[in-house]
This record gives C-alpha cells, structure tokens and sequence, in this order.
C-alpha cells in the first residue's frame, strides 16, 4: 500500500512538472509570436517620439507627460541605440520582459513551498490574464514594471525570512524598488504595502522598506521641479481627464478578469467565478486570521505576504478615484497585482481539505484558465485605431490630398508615421494649436470623441463654427477597446454649398 502510494505520488508529481513546463514554454512562445503583426500603437509611437528626440528634449518631454516617470523613455533610448527602430526590436523589450516574469513566479514558488498543482494552477491563471498578454507586445513600462514589482515581492519576502541579510541583498532590494518606481509612479504602492507589512508583522524589515522608500522619492527629485513647471501648463486632466470613475462594478470585474475571461460578453459568468475561485480565498482568509501567531508560518505565510499586495493598492485605488478630481483606475496601472493574485487564488483552491472537492475546482480552474488564455491568445493583434480604414475614407478622388490638421499633436504624429510607413506622403498633416488659428479653406479635422468626456470634441466644434466651417463629411473608427473612443475625422469647410457632396 505504501508502495502503490508514493507510485501515485511520484506520477503526479511527474505530471505536475511535465504541465508546469510546457506552460512555461507556452508563456514564451505567445511572448515572442506575432510581435510585428499589428502596427503601433498610439502610446508606442508617443514613446518612439520622445526616445528618437535629442538626450535633453527627450528628457523634458518625458518629464511633461506628468502621469509617467521620464526614465522608461530614457531606457528605450538606450535599447534604440543596442539595436536599432525596427518594430520587431522595439518589441522584443516587452516580450523579453514577459519571459523573464517566470523567473521571480519560480522563485515565489521556492520560497513559499509552492506544490507543484498550485504552480501549475497559478501559471495557467497568469498565462490567461489578457491585460499581461496584451502588453507583452506593447513597448511601454507596464511588462517591466510587473517584471520589477514581482522580484521586489520575491526580495522582501526572501529578506524577512532571512536572519541576517547581506549587503548585497539589501542593494539587490533596494535598487529593484528603485527602477520599479522609475517605471511607473505605481510601483509606490508596492513599496507602501512592504512598509505595512514590516510595520504589522517584519520588523526587522522596517529600517530596509523606509530606506527603500526614501531612496524612490528623493530620486523624484531629479525631475520634480520640471515636473511642476509641466503641470501648471498642462493639468493632469488633459492626460487623464477621458477617463471615467470606476464604480464598484468596475472594481468587482477587475478582480474577476485578473485569472482571465474570455471577453466582457462573459459578465453574467462573474458570480460563477467567485463561487467557485474567490470563495476558497475567502475561507483561507476568515480561517488564517482566526487562528493569530506573532510569526506566520507554512501556508499562512503565502497568505500575509501576498494578500496586501492585491487587496491595499486597487482598494485604495478605487476610493481615491471616488474623491479625487480625476481616474487613475485602469489594469495597466495595476499590473503588478496579477501574478500575486494568480498564486493565492491557486494555493486556495489547493489547500481545500476535501478531495473530491478539490480536485473538481483544480479542474474547473484549470479549464476555465484554459479557456481564457485561448480566447486572449486567439484575438488579432492590431492597433487600437484602424488607420487603413480612416485613410481610404480620407482619399480624394482627384488625387490631392486635403490637408489633415489636429489640435493633439500626439494624434497628429502617429497618423504621419502611419502614412510614413506606408509609403504615402504625410507632409499634409500637421498639428495646430486650436481650431480658432488661421486654417484652410478645406480640411480634415482631426480628434478624438471620448464617451466619459463629451465636452471635449463639443468645444472643438464649437471652435470650428465659429470659423465659420461646416462638416461636409465625417470618417471615423472606434479604438479596438470596448468603451474606448471614437477616432474622428471631419472634413470641414467655408463652402457651404458642398455639403452635400465630396
């Protein structure tokens, strides 16, 4: 009998690690698959812009988009000058980025004894979070910035363990908590909830978390004074003001998306996936804190340290959002979040005492993770605005191409390099400062029409007519984001009699 037992255990454990690794290989195949496929991206090419800039205006530029950190720019300046501008080189930052996640997940799932089911059940959870796949092939911070966020997890947890920690791990803590934070201005959350805990549970942790936190914002002040001098011309409304308040809908679909789902056509399954995932969580949770040590331990201790890092910064998110003057609630920003959760979820449903009961949910998790990560793997990487459909709207038949003008010089830009890069002319299009300066006689005007934020494009045709100008005709595509905003394009002009035709 003991025999026939430790046989079954050792073909589990055989079938664990056999799943364990083909995941691992699915994760860096679906990282490096299709990477030049869709075209850029609106943000992409606002990050190329300001990378392919001189040293000095790249820095000021960086420095006056006021809701990022100017060093991720400063980064992908130097990854221009390793290997060039192709798209598959800018690419291939994020998509390595995403491979290298596994690492801290494998060590996590050292350092907390992790089984091997558990694992399996958290990597098919990551590999099904769309948010990450999406910007595995976005060269922006966030692929980095859940890179640095999961190895500072990994180091504070190693370091509490620890009795005496070496200088070298001190470093290794406190300069990962620094490039995080210069990754994006979130990554301050990770470092406030490792505060907490060295203040509730690690004390010895204490001195290293505040010198870890005073080094993050003394570095702000590199830029901060450039940063202000940005922000009294531009408010943070104008970066941030399209996008709506979060409402406790919102807050609970985030949690339900984080182990992926295939699409928003699946809301009526959100309390199916609580019952049968978040409510396991919630049984360790009331059981844990019933039982109070000064030390966690075994299990308990995956619990304490993981628990703050999912629950502090999106709730603490969300209420800001409710009393201050603009949202910041978005999965990107609060990408750091997935993997924690991922591996709490899958040790929950592992540590269910019953076995019929646990196999089943183990299954349920892992064919609904499955599910997920084949409809997030499956959907067609494109850019979030069909610049080809806009441009054989835009095409006029005698061959001439109107003049394209726009008040966002973002905007502007990325339509340029479009053309650019499709070999048309682009010296037509051209940004303005408003509608209300001297313009053509015919031209497309170009914006934006944002759901959350009506008065925008309503001012802006507020400007035009009182130009004088009347819409002839109108092209437009929405982003490929489901609530996202339209992408307008209005052909405008002082001869009324034209209206009616093109």
């Amino acid at each position: 009998m003991i025999l026939s037992d430790l046989r079954r255990s050792a073909v589990r454990a055989a079938a664990a690690n056999v799943l364990l690794a083909g995941l691992c290989f699915l994760v860096i195949a679906l990282a490096l698959r299709d990477v030049t496929t869709a075209p850029l991206s609106r943000d992409e090419a606002f990050s190329l812009r300001l990378a392919t800039m001189p040293w000095r205006l790249a820095w000021s530029g960086a420095v006056a988009d006021a809701v990022h950190p100017p060093v991720f720019t400063m980064m992908l300046k130097l990854w221009i000058a390793l290997g060039g501008q192709s798209l598959l080189w800018l690419r291939l930052l994020p998509a390595i980025a995403s491979c290298l996640l596994l690492a801290p997940f494998l060590l996590l799932m050292e350092e907390f004894n992790i089984s091997r089911e558990a694992a399996v059940l958290a990597l098919a959870a990551l590999l099904a979070n769309e948010t990450r796949l999406y910007y595995t092939h976005i060269f922006r911070s966030y692929p980095i910035l859940a890179l640095l966020s999961a190895l500072s997890i990994w180091l504070f947890a190693r370091n509490s363990r620890t009795i005496q920690v070496t200088l070298p791990w001190s470093v290794a803590y406190c300069a990962v908590n620094l490039w995080m934070c210069w990754m994006h201005y979130f990554g301050l959350w990770v470092v406030g909830v490792q505060f907490l805990l060295a203040l509730a549970v690690y004390r010895k942790e204490l001195g290293r978390a505040v010198l870890s936190g005073a080094m993050v914002c003394a570095s702000f002040l590199l830029w901060a004074p450039s940063l202000r001098i940005a922000s009294s011309r531009q408010s943070l409304d104008y970066y941030v003001g399209w996008m709506s308040r979060p409402t406790l809908g919102d807050l609970v679909w985030f949690y339900h998306a984080l182990i992926g789902v295939p699409s928003r056509a699946m809301a009526h399954l959100v309390p199916v996936g609580f019952a049968l995932f978040a409510l396991p969580l919630l049984v360790w949770c009331v059981m844990a804190f019933r039982r109070p040590r000064e030390m966690p331990a075994g299990g308990d201790r995956l619990l304490v340290h993981l628990l703050p890092y999912v629950t502090v910064p999106v709730l603490a998110t969300f209420l800001l959002c409710q009393v201050g003057s603009v949202s910041l609630f978005a999965d990107r920003v609060l990408i750091f979040v997935v993997l924690p959760y991922c591996l709490l979820i899958a040790a929950a449903v592992t540590r269910i005492p019953v076995r019929p009961l646990r196999v089943g949910l183990s299954c349920a998790l892992f064919v609904w993770t499955g599910c997920a990560a084949f409809a997030a793997a499956a959907k067609t990487p494109r850019s979030d605005t069909q610049w080809d459909v806009l441009t054989a709207c835009l095409a006029d038949p005698s061959g001439s191409p109107l003049p394209v003008r726009g008040v966002d010089p973002f905007m502007t830009w990325y339509y340029g390099e479009y053309l650019r890069a499709s070999g048309r002319p682009a010296d037509y299009v051209a940004a303005v400062q408003s509608f209300r300066t001297a313009m053509p006689e015919r031209f497309w005007a170009e914006y934006y029409i944002f759901p959350a934020w009506p008065g925008y494009s309503a001012g802006l045709a507020s400007d035009l007519r009182a130009g004088g100008y009347a819409t002839v005709r109108r092209c437009s595509v929405p982003d490929s984001g489901g609530g996202s905003p339209l992408t307008v394009f209005d052909l405008e002009s002082r001869d009324t009699a034209t209206r009616a035709g093109f």
